[in-house]
């Protein structure tokens, strides 16, 4: 199935994608099943796809904006709840703990890649424990 490349098939994306940025916790848009929801969702991204190409076109090259779209930060995802299928946009969350690097060496892990390999039997980067010569 092609898809169109007309940014005016999608003004009920960009709608949207609007109120998503506008609501401190996103929005979401309800389907009767996971077929229309996933359909829906490929649509935003390429709302989204087609709004960085025509700001290529809009902005200059050193722009900030060139390239980008303001609906970047946002990201679409698809819940099952009580019996129908949402698409969320929401904003982007920060996810795991980000930290300030301070030292040059990494601390020492707890567990090499090796030792973990060796624990389960899996050929380690220093064997040749299942491989064929």
């Amino acid at each position: 199935m092609t898809i169109s490349e007309s940014r005016l098939a999608y003004e009920d994306c960009y709608d949207v994608m609007n109120q998503a940025l506008e609501a401190p916790d996103g929005v979401r848009v309800g389907f009767a099943d996971e077929d229309e929801a996933t359909f829906y969702r490929m649509r935003m991204n390429q709302a989204r796809q087609l709004d960085r190409r025509f700001n290529k076109t809009r902005f200059q090259h050193d722009h900030p904006m060139h390239g980008r779209s303001e609906y970047d930060a946002l990201m679409f995802r698809i819940r099952r709840i009580e019996g129908m299928c949402w698409v969320y946009a929401e904003r982007k969350a920060q996810r795991g703990i980000v930290e300030e690097i301070k030292d040059a060496r990494p601390e020492k892990q707890t567990h090499s890649r090796a030792t973990r390999a060796a624990t389960v039997g899996l050929p380690t980067p220093y064997s040749t424990k299942g491989y064929r010569r």
